[in-house]
């Protein structure tokens, strides 16, 4: 540890251990509570942690970056409770790449700018991600299992799911099992990355907003490539209201 601002904890990896020591040093299952106030980046990637209570975050109200990519974190009371990471409200990126999540966690900061959740288990959307008006610019879920039926047109702009994530500029949701690109995704999305999954069909409404007069989307980059779409019976109107200076990636 350079400074007091920043901490990392993983695995030791450092020299042989000496002839008295019969057991590796053991990493922790449990996010420790006795931080230090003035952290403001904490990487915990790479143990075995499969549980947090708010009194660790509660002394952590500086800290900007937490990650805690590969470890055993899933949905649940003793794991990863409701607003569990609440306290933290000045955080700006938070990273639950790779653990064992079934649905985006609820009660989120509405300060993360980035949210990382590739790798997980994840289905479906729930409402509650975000109680209030999120500045999430970025969101991976790349890797998941999310179908259709778990991610419908509500999913993202309902205002019981993801209808406050009015600024969300880039969506990961590539490698996944997705049969037909999302309806009206969100409005902000400047990119959108779609690739590796079953993608058969394109909707009139996929990058569509309003009802009676509909508006140009503001993306420029799509990406569709290593689908099923059947290029011949693409609807022709599939794309109209993107602007002529996107690029949709088919191949």
């Amino acid at each position: 540890m350079e400074n007091d601002t920043k901490l990392a904890v993983k695995q030791n990896k450092a020299s042989p251990p000496q002839p008295q020591q019969t057991k590796p040093s053991a990493r922790p299952r449990i996010v420790p509570t006795d931080l230090p106030v003035s952290v403001e980046e904490l990487r915990l990637d790479n143990n075995h942690l499969s549980a947090m209570s708010e009194a660790a975050w509660s002394r952590c109200p500086r800290l900007l970056v937490l990650s805690l990519s590969n470890n055993s974190l899933g949905n649940g009371s003793e794991s990863l409770p409701n607003a569990v990471l609440s306290p933290l409200c000045n955080l700006r990126t938070l990273n639950l790449d790779h653990n064992q999540l079934i649905s985006v966690p609820l009660g989120l900061p509405l300060s993360i700018k980035e949210l990382y959740l590739k790798g997980n288990l994840i289905e479906h959307f729930r409402g509650g991600a975000f109680n209030g008006v999120s500045e999430l610019l970025l969101l991976d879920l790349s890797a998941n299992r999310l179908t259709n039926k778990g991610l419908l047109k509500e999913s993202l702009h309902n205002k019981v799911d993801f209808g406050t994530l009015k600024n969300l500029e880039h969506l990961d949701l590539c490698h996944n099992t997705l049969h037909q690109v999302p309806r009206q995704l969100p409005e902000a999305l400047h990119s959108v990355a779609l690739n590796h999954n079953k993608i058969q069909s394109v909707p009139r409404d996929a990058f569509c907003w309003g009802n009676k007069s509909v508006s140009l989307s503001r993306l420029v980059r799509v990406q569709l490539e290593h689908n099923l779409i059947d290029m011949g019976k693409l609807d022709a109107q599939a794309f109209r209201c993107l602007r002529g200076f996107q690029v949709v990636h088919f191949y």
